[in-house]
């Protein structure tokens, strides 16, 4: 009898120890994707945001032309401001990847996607003669992932985001 309770205790002790590693973190840090913080891939510069879809705007840079991004209720990116435009670049391995101006496909707001780059512009009108403009200023943005609720509704994205020009 006695040896039935040592071996039963061995075997509990066994199905114990693998109970606890079977339950260990298997997640990668990145799980091959950008992480939602700057890493050492990412170009000088570069800020994460976190955007709700609540039809609200962030103003992303602060001098004349003003350039603002939200996201709607509809997970899509929105520029927001007048003369603001943007344009996904598709699939890209991080912010750095978006290197180029595309010559067309521009709106006022596109589809949020996980893993997609876009660029926004905002033209550079004149402050007082709005007929005349002055190009355009530009930011290079990397969507990481979505932001999920507790019950896993879309609640809203982390981006990761640099003004940029690419003459340079």
């Amino acid at each position: 009898m006695k040896s039935f309770w040592s071996l039963l205790s061995i075997m509990m002790v066994a199905m114990l120890c693998v109970g606890f590693v079977s339950c260990g973190d298997d997640d990668d840090d990145d799980n091959g994707q950008e992480s939602e913080t700057i890493s050492d891939k990412d170009p000088e510069g570069t800020i994460v945001l976190n955007l709700v879809n609540d039809d609200k705007d962030i103003c992303i840079d602060e001098e004349w032309p003003y350039m603002y991004v939200g996201m709607t209720p509809q997970n899509n990116i929105d520029t927001w401001y007048h003369n603001g435009q943007i344009v996904s670049v598709g699939k890209v391995n991080g912010l750095s990847a978006i290197n180029r101006i595309p010559e067309s496909g521009w709106a006022e707001r596109c589809a949020a996607t996980p893993g997609s780059g876009y660029v926004i512009r905002q033209s550079k009108r004149h402050p007082t003669d709005y007929s005349r403009t002055e190009g355009y200023k530009y930011c290079r943005v990397y969507l990481v992932d979505f932001i999920t609720s507790t019950s896993g509704g879309i609640m809203g994205a982390t981006i990761k985001y640099q003004l940029w020009n690419p003459e340079k």
